[in-house]
C-alpha cells in the first residue's frame, strides 16, 4: 500500500495517476494482481459531505462535526475497498489518506496530529510506503488558484488558506520526522516527470527488500 501525502496543490492526484498508470503497464512485483488507486475523501455520502464543506469559503464546521465525517468516510473505504484489494494482493494507492487528517483537523488545537493519528489507526491498515510531498506555499498557492480558475471556483476554501497551509506542511512535516513509517520526504517543485521517476525508484527499491 502506497499512499501519497501534503498539502494541497503539490500535485498528488497527477503522481498517483502516473504511479498507476505504470504499474498497470508494467506489472512489476504484486502490480501483477492489480492496482487500485483511490482517493480520499472518498464518494461515500460522508465524503460527499466533506467534500461540499471544503468548498466553502467561510462557515467552516467544527472540529468534531470535521473529525467525525473523515472518520466515518475512511471506515467504509477500509472495509469497502483497501482491506479486500491487500487481501487479494493488489497494489493500492492512496491519493491522501489519514495524515492528511490529521495535519489539517490536528492545527485546529482541539487535538493533536498524534492523537488523531492514533484513532485512526485502530481500524486503518498503514501504507507500506509513504511519499510526503513538501512544496513552498506561495508556489503550491499559484498552483491551488490556478485549478480553481480553471474549475471557475471564485475563491479558495478555508483550507487552502496561507496560515493554514503553513500550519499543516509543519505538521506534515513533524509526521515524516517521527520515524514512525516507512516515509519519504518528496521535493514537490519539480517537473512531474522528475517526480514520477523519484517515486517509481523507491517503489522498486521497496520492491526488492
Amino acid at each position: 500500500m502506497i499512499c501519497i501525502d501534503g498539502i494541497d496543490g503539490t500535485g498528488k492526484s497527477t503522481q498517483a495517476q502516473l504511479l498507476e498508470d505504470r504499474l498497470k503497464e508494467t506489472k512489476r512485483g504484486l502490480a501483477k494482481n492489480g492496482v487500485v488507486r483511490i482517493a480520499e475523501p472518498t464518494k461515500s455520502p460522508f465524503g460527499v459531505k466533506i467534500r461540499e464543506a471544503m468548498m466553502r469559503s467561510t462557515d467552516r464546521l467544527t472540529f468534531e462535526e470535521e473529525l467525525d465525517l473523515f472518520i466515518q468516510d475512511r471506515r467504509i473505504n477500509v472495509e469497502q475497498n483497501i482491506r479486500p484489494a491487500l487481501a487479494q494482493k493488489k497494489v493500492v494507492i492512496l491519493d491522501r489518506y489519514y495524515f492528511s487528517t490529521a495535519a489539517y483537523q490536528g492545527t485546529r488545537g482541539k487535538m493533536s496530529w498524534q492523537e488523531i493519528l492514533a484513532i485512526n489507526e485502530k481500524f486503518a491498515p498503514k501504507p507500506d510506503i509513504l511519499l510526503v510531498f513538501f512544496l513552498p506555499i506561495d508556489v503550491a498557492l499559484e498552483r491551488i488558484d490556478k485549478d480553481a480558475k480553471s474549475a471557475k471556483r471564485e475563491s479558495r476554501s478555508y483550507m487552502e488558506r496561507k496560515d493554514t497551509l503553513e500550519k499543516v506542511q509543519a505538521a506534515f512535516q513533524q509526521i515524516h520526522d517521527s520515524k514512525a513509517y516507512n516515509s519519504f520526504a518528496i521535493d514537490a517543485a519539480r517537473p512531474p516527470e522528475v517526480l514520477h521517476e523519484e517515486i517509481w525508484k523507491i517503489y522498486e527499491n521497496h520492491v526488492k527488500m
